[in-house]
């Protein structure tokens, strides 16, 4: 039953503490959460001790555990994070923006004992944003910077001044390509960063839940091709680095539309976005996850090819640099030129593998990522579409 009195209990989580740690110190006489059904509360943001196991060390953040009733959704109390958040100066000590802020929910402990969760068909989590801009949030598995062994759900928008019922849908077949999900080491929420001159950030969560379902899956195994004839070959792909945003970085998603997709029924929409100083697009390319593409079993490397198609759907003429990477970082690249709307020519957008060969080590040729640093994309909302990333005898 709710309280309906709006009594506050405030706490400040240490900026540095591990929750590993932490997760030592958790009461013995706390209870797991209850399941109802198929659905279980994997955290109720309930009280104090619960809230131990969330990690704050990357941001600057006040939380707070309330029973206003306004913010509670299920159970008797709802957390309140106030983030003052971590700055990012010029060289005279100006602040240009915040960092992201990235909330860590971490499962094998008394609060959450559950850590396998393969069988999960569904996420939903209840956040009230309080501020007077929309903000935008992404949820996943393990940390959302690891080119492996994470996984990332979507993005979403938490609308201003309401709350915000998010539901993350889950494809088992999909995640546990990436993750394993029978042993998953925590769960990420980022949100972005606040804006120079902007109060802090305040958000309520409450009501973290799964979905029970079947829990079978089928991992998938590395190929020799990705032609985004299935929704996983969307999420071999991460982000360069360097932006000013996690929320800023491209946008991978399944393109059913025939007009950008080469052979086939589908493609891979890239969408970019402008960085949070307004001065450009937030990020330099994109690239593959680690060891995506396997090129070990070709036996002719002389009539062998590591090749692309691109689609440029802007209005200007973009350079587009391929590049192959091994474990120990040697690295071979071609470059080209695409008009505006228009795809790629041959020119530029295939490496036969006797020359990666000859500049990769080892024995077997063993791609470790595939890059392509992009340049001329200049407004918000550009879009590629990229197809057949593929390794190919002629």
């Amino acid at each position: 039953m709710r309280r309906k009195n709006g009594k506050k209990t405030a706490f400040f989580l240490a900026l540095a503490m591990g929750a590993a740690m932490l997760s030592g110190c958790e009461s013995n006489t706390a209870k797991p959460p209850e399941a109802s059904g198929e659905k279980v509360v994997l955290c109720g943001f309930e009280s104090l001790n619960e809230m131990l196991n969330t990690n704050l060390q990357y941001m600057r953040a006040r939380v707070e555990i309330t029973d206003d009733e306004q913010y509670v959704t299920d159970g008797e109390f709802a957390a309140r994070f106030v983030i003052e958040g971590n700055a990012v100066e010029d060289e005279e000590g100006n602040i240009l923006y915040y960092k992201d802020n990235p909330i860590y929910l971490f499962p094998g402990n008394n609060y959450m004992p559950k850590t396998d969760f393969s069988d999960v068909k569904k996420y939903s989590i209840d956040i009230f944003n309080a501020n007077e801009r929309p903000l935008e949030i992404v949820f996943g598995y393990n940390h959302p910077d690891a080119a492996q062994d994470s996984f990332q759900f979507g993005k979403r928008t938490l609308e201003p001044g309401k709350m915000n019922h998010l539901e993350f849908e889950v494809n088992n077949d999909v995640a546990a390509s990436f993750v394993d999900v029978t042993a998953i080491k925590n769960f990420f929420f980022v949100l972005e960063g606040g804006l120079a001159g902007e109060k802090p950030l305040e958000l309520i969560f409450d009501n973290f839940c799964a979905e029970l379902g079947e829990g079978s899956y089928t991992a998938s195994e590395m190929t020799g091709e990705i032609d985004f004839s299935r929704e996983a070959d969307v999420y071999k792909f991460s982000e360069m680095g360097g932006a000013t945003s996690k929320l800023r970085c491209p946008q991978y998603s399944l393109n059913t539309d025939l007009n950008y997709v080469s052979t086939g029924r589908s493609s891979m929409k890239i969408e970019f976005y402008e960085n949070k100083l307004g001065d450009g697009i937030d990020s330099i390319g994109f690239r593959t996850r680690d060891y995506m593409l396997d090129g070990s079993g070709i036996s002719d490397y002389e009539n062998a090819y590591l090749e692309y198609e691109l689609y440029n759907d802007t209005d200007q003429v973009i350079t587009v640099q391929m590049s192959a990477y091994d474990p120990l970082n040697a690295s071979f690249g071609v470059s080209t030129s695409i008009a505006p709307h228009s795809w790629s020519g041959k020119e530029g957008t295939s490496i036969c593998l006797k020359t990666l060969k000859e500049y990769f080590l080892g024995e077997g040729l063993d791609i470790w990522t595939v890059t392509f640093i992009v340049s001329g994309i200049q407004e918000d909302g550009d879009c590629l579409y990229l197809d057949h990333l593929s390794i190919v005898e002629r």
